[in-house]
């Protein structure tokens, strides 16, 4: 610390020259000045991977059956893991589902029974999925149908 009437030595602050300079005599400086480093370039995003999805084993109420409802809910699956990994990526367990088929041969009335811990963005998502879907006509007017998807 200089004391007063004292010059302040090259290594102390208030010596007027700029940070990470080095005085050249006369004022010129010999070394560039620093450019800043840039950010490190952003590592691509990993995509979540997309769950398993296993459907269990349709089961019918109102008396009727849906014929090949399986091969739909097959169908399905895609449509459902990509909902869990665009609403709710970590997310796995079970959600049951219903919904009715009337003479139209078209799933109305989703509902999800049940989800563990799907939030309600992925629930939606997956009864809108199958909302409307193209199925073949019940046997009985309207029929229920109920499975369980497994995401793993």
């Amino acid at each position: 610390m200089p004391v007063d009437g004292d010059a302040a030595t090259p290594d102390e602050p208030g010596d007027g020259m700029a940070a990470g300079r080095n005085p050249a005599p006369g004022g010129a400086n010999p070394l560039p000045p620093e450019t800043p480093k840039a950010p490190p370039a952003p590592q691509p995003a990993t995509q979540p991977e997309p769950p398993r999805v296993e459907v269990s084993e349709p089961s019918f109420v109102g008396g009727g059956e849906v014929p090949k409802v399986a091969s739909f809910l097959e169908r399905m699956k895609t449509k459902a893991a990509d909902c869990i990994v665009a609403n709710d990526p970590a997310a796995r367990g079970k959600m049951k589902i219903q919904f009715l088929v009337s003479l139209r041969a078209r799933a109305e009335g989703v509902d999800v029974m049940s989800a563990d811990d799907f939030n309600e963005e992925a629930q939606k998502c997956v009864r809108d999925a199958i909302k409307g879907g193209r199925v073949e006509t019940p046997t009985a007017d309207p029929t229920g149908v109920q499975f369980t998807f497994t995401f793993k």
